[in-house]
């Protein structure tokens, strides 16, 4: 089986991975030889995600707060009762209708977290941190032009995701 065309599928957050890939791809610079053809993006994030990029000090401070106790207390958190935060997360922020995670969402997600002593937490603490907010003015400049086609995928849940993170949000001062 050779495969000639690749095709790229990315979720939410993860869109600027994907279209990185891409862009690799097209200027030859990837670690494979393969050309990528298809980028798949559902659920992507609003547009100016895609346009503005973050401070790089915030989020190696943000890592490095995330990578301590706080980080610590977070993960034990989301893993208490066998992932119950995971849950509650994903059906609030994820999905339209919680029964679209399926039977198995919660232990798989668990299941995963506690792989390898739970290293896997380093991973979604640089996702939270903005370490993927880096903007993707030049990846999609690269691809304007090239042979690879873009697709995004919306479903029929338009909420705004609450879902923030707190290290980018200023106190506000109560007015007396």
């Amino acid at each position: 089986t050779n495969i000639d065309r690749w095709c790229i599928v990315a979720n939410g957050g993860c869109s600027p991975i994907a279209l990185q890939i891409a862009q690799r791809s097209v200027e030859s610079t990837a670690p494979f030889q393969r050309k990528v053809t298809n980028v798949i993006l559902s659920s992507v994030p609003r547009l100016p995600f895609f346009f503005s990029s973050t401070d790089p000090e915030k989020v190696a401070k943000s890592y490095k707060t995330l990578c301590g106790l706080v980080g610590k207390l977070f993960w034990w958190y989301s893993c208490r009762n066998r992932g119950a935060f995971i849950q509650k997360f994903s059906e609030k922020n994820l999905v339209a209708d919680p029964k679209n995670l399926g039977d198995k969402w919660r232990i798989n997600c668990y299941d995963t977290a506690r792989i390898n002593g739970g290293k896997s937490k380093y991973s979604t603490f640089a996702f939270l941190a903005g370490i993927l907010q880096d903007g993707c003015s030049k990846s999609l400049l690269a691809l304007k032009n090239s042979d690879v086609k873009v697709d995004i995928i919306k479903g029929k849940d338009v909420r705004k995701n609450r879902a923030r993170s707190w290290f980018w949000q200023k106190k506000k001062k109560r007015e007396g």
